[in-house]
């Protein structure tokens, strides 16, 4: 008798599983476990209006809205609808899946950051270049003297894949303060 009466709470008839879900039945293994607090925008409907819904989320990302009237949406979703309606077309229901939702906005964010720190890089990348022009014009007459001071310039150069031979006939001649044909020399001695 005992165990009787513990079973009788567990025996759920079908209409108790399908009462308010439009007829749908979701089995226990099919409902996906969402590690910590849903993580998506909830708007009360009275403060968003249609016009920032369809700009801001319609077909973008996901949005829980509450205190609205969904009984439209109900009956256009219940299962009988779907049924009557799709025939033998496979009709799969899911819904809002947090987990995808917030690894696209990381991929998203990072993709922003690794943008933000190549545009970085490339800003360091071209001060560098503007201070080594800066350097190789204050110290031409070095580099031009002292072989061992120019092969360290060389080594920089080569370091951040500018070459002061092949950029431009004139221009690094003209920083470095040596004529076209020393250019042309050197350009001539590096190609031997």
């Amino acid at each position: 008798m005992i165990l009787l009466s513990l079973l009788i709470p567990l025996c759920v008839t079908t209409e108790d599983l399908l009462k308010d879900d439009g007829g749908w039945l979701t089995e226990e293994i099919y409902v996906v476990a969402q590690d910590g607090p849903c993580n998506i925008e909830r708007h009360d409907a009275n403060d968003l209006t249609q016009q920032e819904f369809l700009h801001r989320y319609a077909y973008q990302e996901p949005v829980i809205i509450y205190n609205i009237d969904n009984r439209e949406f109900r009956e256009r979703t219940s299962r009988s609808k779907m049924l009557s309606e799709w025939r033998d077309v496979s009709v799969v229901l899911n819904s809002a899946n947090t987990y995808s939702y917030t690894r696209a906005k990381f991929i998203a964010k990072g993709e922003q950051m690794a943008g933000e720190q190549l545009m970085m890089f490339s800003k360091q990348l071209e001060d560098f270049i503007i201070r080594l022009e800066q350097f190789a014009h204050k110290h031409r007459d070095e580099i031009r003297k002292n072989s061992q001071f120019r092969r360290h310039f060389q080594e920089m150069c080569a370091s951040v894949g500018v070459d002061p031979l092949a950029s431009g006939k004139g221009f690094w001649a003209e920083k470095l303060g040596v004529g076209d044909f020393y250019y042309e020399l050197a350009v001539q001695i590096v190609e031997v």
